[in-house]
């Protein structure tokens, strides 16, 4: 497989206006990590097998999905299975896909992914419209970044 060429720097906490219980995180604790990526022609997302948790000195087991650009709304939405359940205090991160999404730009959208954060979601049955359905709940946001030099010795790998 190709080099990862990208940085996901995620955030896992409580946010504003989530839907996740009034328990999850309520303490303002956030779980930060980093994985290594790279999007490929075929819609497949490549990664490193394990993010780095506390600035590499845990891990969180994770799997790569699939990837979609849609040019005309310049959104670039992927997933990723996390395979074991991580928690740090009140904050926890479930075995369960977290759904990213962010603006990308161009027809080389993969050099130009938005410096503005996006956001990570889960999906969760549940009762806040007043009908029980999957809903997605905002977990966290993340940066795009892609590897070079600075970024290597900024992080440390």
């Amino acid at each position: 497989p190709p080099a990862p060429t990208h940085r996901l720097s995620v955030s896992i906490g409580r946010e504003k206006n989530t839907w996740m219980s009034r328990r999850w995180s309520s303490s303002g604790v956030r779980i930060p990590f980093t994985l290594d990526c790279t999007f490929t022609p075929t819609s497949l997302l490549q990664s490193t097998p394990s993010a780095r948790l506390r600035s590499g000195y845990d891990s969180l087991k994770t799997e790569p999905q699939s990837y979609e650009y849609n040019p005309k709304t310049s959104a670039l939405k992927f997933s990723l299975n996390v395979l074991e359940p991580y928690r740090f205090r009140d904050c926890e991160i479930y075995a369960t896909p977290l759904l990213f999404a962010i603006n990308a730009y161009g027809p080389r959208w993969y050099e130009n992914v938005s410096s503005k954060p996006g956001t990570v979601c889960i999906e969760q049955w549940g009762w806040n419209t007043g009908f029980l359905r999957k809903e997605k709940r905002i977990v966290g946001t993340f940066y795009v970044e892609e590897i070079d030099e600075r970024v290597r010795r900024r992080d440390g790998f």
